[in-house]
C-alpha cells in the first residue's frame, strides 16, 4: 500500500480508472477463448486496440505529465501478466500479447525508461517503478529511440535477452543490477553513444569486462560499486582506460589464443596483456571526460589513479581496503557527491577536513566509527545528508545526545541541508537527529520503528516546520502543503 498524495484530484482519479481500463482490455486479449492465431501461428488481434490505445493517450494525455502517467500504466500492466503469466492456460499467450500493451502505454514523447528505484533520493513514482522484469525484456525489440534504460534489480529469465536493436543509436544511459555478459556485450557492441553506465550484480564466470567497458568510448559516467567479484588487476586496467595512459613499462605482446593463453600466467602478466590489447585497439581518452565513478574494494593505487580524473564530481567507493587512506581525493576540486560504503571513517576523517566544505551531498553506508560532529564541523555546504546504519553505535553521537534538552542546543547544526535519508534503529539517536536540521524539506526514514510520536509530532509540525515531504518506511509517502501545520488529504490506495 502507498499513500498517495491528493488521491481524490481529478487528475489521480482519472489515471486510476485509465489503469482499470488498461488492465482488464489487457486480461481480455489474452484470455477471450475466441481470439486464434493465424495462418503464420501468432496472435493478431491485439493489433488494432494496442494501436488505439497509443492514439487515445497521444491525444488525451498531456507530455508534462506524460513520464508519469506512463509510469503507474505501465506498473499496472505489469501487475496483470505476473498474473496470467502463472496460469499455465493463458502462459503462451501473455508471453506474445503482453508486450504489445505494455508499448503501447509508453507514450511516444518519453524516452527514459526507468525501473530502478531510487532509494537515496526517492519520489512517489518510485513505488511504482517495480516492473516484472521478463515483461520487459520481451518490450524491448518493439520499442525506437530510447535514451535511457534503467533495469534496476528486477529479473530476467535466461531465455530472453537483451535487445537494443531500435535504440542503439540513441542510448546514452543504461543501468541494471543483473549483470548478463551476454547482455553486456549486446550493450557494448551495439551501443556507441552510451555516456553513463551503472553495472550491478555478480560476474559468475571469466569475464571480458575489461574488454566490454573499453567499448563504450565516450563514457563519462561508470558505476561498477555493486559488481561483485571484479578482480583488483580488473580495476586497475580499467582506470588506466578510462585516463587514457599507457604504462611507462613496455608490455609483452599478447600470445594468440587470447585469455586461454594467459591461464597460467601471473596475476600481473594477465594484466599487462590486458592493458596492451585495450591500448592498442582503442583510441586514448581524455582524464577530464570522466564526470562520476564508482567501484568496490579500492586500493591505494586505484586511489591515486581515481584522484587524476580531475573533473570527478560524483565518487562511490563501496569496501575501501583496510588501512587504505582517501586524503588525496582532495586533489579533486570539483567533487560534490561522495558515497562511502561499509569502510571506516578514519579513511575519510582527513579529507573531509581538507575539503568538505566543497561537498553538497555526503552518503554513508555502515561507515564505522562515523563522527557526527565532525561532519557538521567540516561540511558546512551540504544540502543533502544520507546516514545509513545497520548497528547505531557505528554512529558517534555527541554523548549528551539522550537527554531531551541537548535538542535544543545550536551545535552540531545542518542548517543548508534540506534532504535526509536515515536509517538508525535507536529510538533516542534519531530523535535527536531529527534535531539538528532546522530547515528540512524531504525525509526518508527507512527505519521507523512504528514510532508513532515521531510521525505525530511532523505531522502536526511540532518539529521539522519546513516539511514537504516525508517517506515513512519502504511504503509510505506524505506530502505536506505550504502552509503549516496543514496536511494534505490522503488515503490508503490499493494496486
Amino acid at each position: 500500500m502507498v499513500v498517495l498524495a491528493c488521491p481524490d484530484s481529478l487528475f489521480n482519479k482519472s489515471v486510476d480508472m485509465f489503469r482499470v481500463y488498461v488492465s482488464e482490455l489487457m486480461r481480455r486479449l489474452i484470455t477471450d477463448p475466441t481470439y486464434s492465431r493465424g495462418p503464420d501461428g501468432r496472435y493478431h488481434h491485439h493489433q488494432v486496440p494496442c494501436t488505439r490505445l497509443q492514439e487515445y493517450i497521444i491525444v488525451h494525455v498531456p507530455q508534462d505529465v506524460a513520464g508519469e502517467v506512463t509510469v503507474r500504466l505501465m506498473r499496472k500492466v505489469s501487475l496483470c501478466y505476473s498474473e496470467l503469466i502463472n496460469d499455465g492456460r493463458f502462459r503462451s499467450a501473455c508471453e506474445e500479447v503482453a508486450p504489445f500493451i505494455f508499448r503501447a502505454v509508453i507514450h511516444p514523447s518519453v524516452k527514459c525508461l526507468n525501473f530502478a528505484r531510487n532509494k537515496e533520493h526517492p519520489t512517489l513514482l518510485d513505488y511504482h517503478k517495480d516492473v516484472n522484469g521478463d515483461l520487459v525484456y520481451r518490450t524491448l525489440p518493439l520499442l525506437r529511440d530510447l535514451k535511457v534504460l534503467k533495469i534496476g534489480k528486477m529479473s530476467t529469465f535466461a531465455s530472453v535477452s537483451l535487445d537494443v536493436e531500435g535504440f542503439r543509436d540513441s542510448l546514452e544511459k543504461f543501468s541494471t543490477s543483473n549483470y548478463l555478459e551476454k547482455d553486456i556485450e549486446e550493450l557494448a557492441n551495439k551501443c556507441k553513444r552510451i555516456r553513463c553506465l551503472d553495472l550491478g550484480g555478480t560476474i559468475i564466470y571469466p569475464s571480458n569486462i575489461c574488454n566490454f567497458i573499453s567499448r563504450f568510448e565516450h563514457l563519462e559516467e561508470l558505476n561498477l560499486s555493486l559488481l561483485c567479484f571484479l578482480s583488483s588487476d580488473d580495476l586497475e586496467v580499467i582506470l588506466y582506460w578510462l585516463f587514457g595512459f599507457l604504462p611507462l613499462y613496455t608490455l609483452p605482446s599478447q600470445k594468440p589464443g587470447g585469455t586461454a593463453t594467459l591461464a597460467g600466467a601471473s596475476s600481473q602478466t594477465h594484466k599487462e596483456a590486458l592493458m596492451e590489447e585495450l591500448f592498442r585497439s582503442r583510441p586514448l581518452r581524455h582524464s577530464g571526460q570522466l564526470k562520476s565513478f564508482g567501484c568496490a574494494n579500492p586500493r591505494d593505487e586505484h586511489i591515486d589513479l581515481i584522484c587524476m580524473f580531475y573533473n570527478l564530481t560524483s565518487l562511490v567507493l563501496f569496501d575501501v581496503t583496510p588501512s587504505c587512506s582517501l586524503v588525496a581525493l582532495r586533489h579533486l576540486n570539483l567533487l560534490k557527491n561522495l558515497t562511502l560504503i561499509r569502510s571506516r571513517f578514519s579513511d575519510v576523517e582527513e579529507f573531509l577536513k581538507v575539503s568538505g566544505n566543497q561537498l553538497i551531498c555526503l552518503n554513508f553506508v555502515d561507515v564505522f566509527g562515523t563522527n557526527f560532529t565532525l561532519i557538521s564541523q567540516n561540511c558546512r555546504s551540504l544540502e543533502c545528508l544520507h546516514l545509513c546504519f545497520s548497528l547505531s553505535e557505528d554512529l558517534i553521537l555527541p554523548a549528551n545526545y539522550r537527554d531531551v534538552d541537548s535538542h535544543s542546543l545550536p551545535v552540531p547544526d545542518f542548517p543548508l541541508v534540506v534532504a535526509l535519508q536515515l536509517h538508525i534503529i535507536e529510538h533516542q539517536a534519531r530523535g535527536y537527529i531529527l534535531s539538528r536540521f532546522p530547515n528540512l524539506r524531504k525525509l526518508a526514514l527507512l527505519y521507523t520503528g512504528d514510532d508513532l510520536t515521531l510521525l505525530d509530532s511532523i505531522m502536526n509540525r511540532k518539529r521539522l516546520e519546513r516539511m514537504e515531504e516525508l517517506y515513512w518506511g519502504l511504503q509510505t509517502v506524505m506530502l505536506f502543503s505550504d502552509r503549516p501545520p496543514c496536511f494534505k488529504s490522503s488515503v490508503w490506495a490499493h494496486e
